[in-house]
């Protein structure tokens, strides 16, 4: 008989609770074996795609002690883990001495850390220090990075979206943020006797506008405005900085707030794209449309198991589609 091999099979356990929760909830695509994996996949993709160049940026700050390129990057780990506070930082990323290698921490710095703020140790450096390293960046550097990263993409053939969609998230804020907008708005209330009182809030913050593949859900072009700014002005800004990174766009999504007449005339006229916006049921061209579609008059139709679309020919009674008027 020949030797007898015994087996002596060993779990690897780790007491962590987010996974405990994950389990429980049997969200099990949100668990990764190892941090390593995740972030090494992604960091080898932006190295091939030529993004990882465009980090090494000087920032603004005078303490040098921990490399700007290296905060850049371990901030971005802290993204592509999902880890949504600063609080998780120390036990989920600083913990896994593989994930600071590849990142690009050396041993010592793993282990003695850059630097000893506040209470206790800190390895490699402080949460705070990390949370506070993109404010270190230009607004000049930040553009570029987020300009050039768009242009790598789309050279490496990451995404081959033609259909955009633009739409504006408002950004809240107190009022004790510099340069930030503000919108006052006015309503009735009734308290529980039945009267009816007016009531006045104000709101602080800022617009973000980004355009994106509806296809690879890509941000291909955003900004920053006030709260309550014209949102149709950013239109042709960020259909324009999209295209000098190479992005081809055929057909913008947007909603009523882009529905202004010269603005979908520039970008039909002058961009060379189609749009599809919403109508207001107060527009005589939305009345027009419905009885058209009623008459069967110029009508195309496609259906799919959810949505009947029907298409309008030659419908020309939008009189505020026009070129700008000086």
């Amino acid at each position: 008989m020949g030797k007898v091999t015994t087996l002596h099979w060993g779990v690897y356990t780790r007491n962590q609770e987010a996974v405990a929760q994950a389990i429980a909830r049997k969200e099990y695509m949100d668990m990764t074996p190892t941090g390593v994996e995740v972030v090494d996949e992604l960091l080898a993709l932006m190295d091939q795609a030529g993004i990882m160049h465009r980090l090494a940026v000087e920032g603004e700050y005078q303490r040098r002690m921990v490399p700007m390129l290296l905060q850049i990057v371990t901030y971005s780990s802290k993204i592509i883990l999902g880890l949504s506070s600063q609080h998780q930082i120390p036990p989920h990323l600083f913990r896994d001495a593989g994930l600071l290698r590849r990142i690009g921490y050396t041993a010592k710095q793993i282990e003695e850390g850059f630097y000893k703020r506040g209470k206790g140790e800190h390895h490699p450096l402080h949460k705070n220090t990390l949370a506070a390293a993109l404010e270190r960046l230009t607004v000049e550097e930040s553009q570029a990075i987020f300009a050039g990263a768009v242009e790598d993409l789309v050279k490496a053939r990451l995404f081959d979206d033609t259909v955009f969609s633009l739409d504006g998230t408002e950004l809240s804020v107190t009022e004790h943020y510099p340069g930030a907008g503000r919108v006052t708005s006015t309503r009735a209330v009734k308290d529980k006797w039945g009267n009816v009182k007016t009531s006045t809030s104000t709101r602080y913050g800022y617009l973000l506008l980004s355009l994106r593949g509806v296809k690879s859900n890509t941000v291909v072009a955003a900004g920053i405005d006030n709260i309550g700014a014209c949102e149709h002005a950013w239109v042709p800004v960020l259909v324009q900085k999209a295209k000098s990174a190479g992005v081809k766009i055929k057909t913008l999504l947007a909603d009523g707030a882009y529905c202004v007449g010269d603005m979908l005339w520039q970008l039909k006229h002058k961009e060379n794209i189609d749009f599809i916006v919403p109508a207001d049921n107060s527009m005589c061209i939305t009345e027009d449309a419905r009885s058209l579609a009623q008459m069967k008059e110029g009508v195309t139709t496609q259906k799919d198991p959810q949505i009947t679309a029907m298409g309008i020919k030659n419908l020309t009674t939008y009189e505020a589609y026009t070129p700008r008027r000086p």
